[in-house]
């Protein structure tokens, strides 16, 4: 996943890997550096969101993912949308289930992301993103905020 965004008119980018885990009440993402090395550890449930980074910082709770990300990062990364992102879905602008397919890959959801499926997986029944791009017009110290995530493998 890469991340492209304005900090106080200054440029700013990251890059991650992420490992992706998920049950119907939980999701455990593992962060880490292009080269391996883990940065940061986030665990979801219904009741709160925690991320723990590096063995002398305390663990950060939230109530929610996007309120620890946003406490975090100092910007909304939608990992409550990336859940669904991930297998082709969304909500919509007006509140409707969207689902992605090669001819019909681009939406704006709900909450101001402009997402766009860019390619597919191959052979996967039913069809999975592999690549996905989101955009959105933040205001406030953080703008111009735009995400590329990249499936490389689907387990």
């Amino acid at each position: 996943m890469s991340a492209t965004y304005t900090r106080d008119g200054t440029p700013g980018s990251v890059t991650v890997n992420f490992e992706w885990r998920q049950t119907a009440n939980r999701t455990d993402i593992e962060l880490s550096t292009p080269l391996g090395s883990t940065v940061a550890k986030i665990t979801v449930t219904p009741d709160e969101a925690v991320l723990s980074e590096g063995d002398n910082k305390p663990p950060r709770r939230a109530a929610s993912i996007d309120a620890l990300s946003a406490q975090a990062l100092g910007w909304p990364l939608p990992v409550s949308g990336l859940r669904e992102w991930l297998q082709g879905h969304a909500i919509d602008s007006k509140g409707q289930r969207f689902t992605a397919s090669a001819a019909n890959s681009t939406v704006t959801t709900q909450d101001g992301w402009q997402l766009s499926f860019v390619s597919w997986q191959p052979d996967s029944d039913p069809p999975r993103p592999r690549r996905i791009d989101a955009e959105r017009a933040a205001s406030g110290p953080v703008s111009d905020i735009t995400i590329r995530v990249v499936i490389d493998a689907v387990k």
